[in-house]
């Protein structure tokens, strides 16, 4: 009974301890995406550098879109998350 007891606690320091790791992991994700200018500025920021990522990016079609990827918003939302 008592070793139940000392495995329901320390599953649980356990349970608290991954919970608090997520948290901060959330916190940090949001932190970064705060940070990422929207496409429109990313556009004006990075100029030449920016069309030529979202080009490379359509050109490899990664997401497989195939003839939709040059007009799908998927890829310059991709530049500018990685510029």
């Amino acid at each position: 009974m008592l070793s139940r007891a000392v495995n329901g606690n320390s599953q649980r320091r356990s349970d608290e301890t991954q919970l608090r790791q997520e948290l901060l992991a959330q916190q940090r994700r949001q932190f970064l995406y705060a940070q990422i200018p929207d496409v429109y500025e990313a556009e004006q920021r990075f100029g030449s550098a920016f069309t030529a990522l979202v080009e490379l990016l359509v050109r490899h079609d990664l997401a497989g879109l195939g003839t939709a990827a040059a007009g799908s918003p998927l890829y310059p939302e991709l530049a500018r998350t990685v510029l």
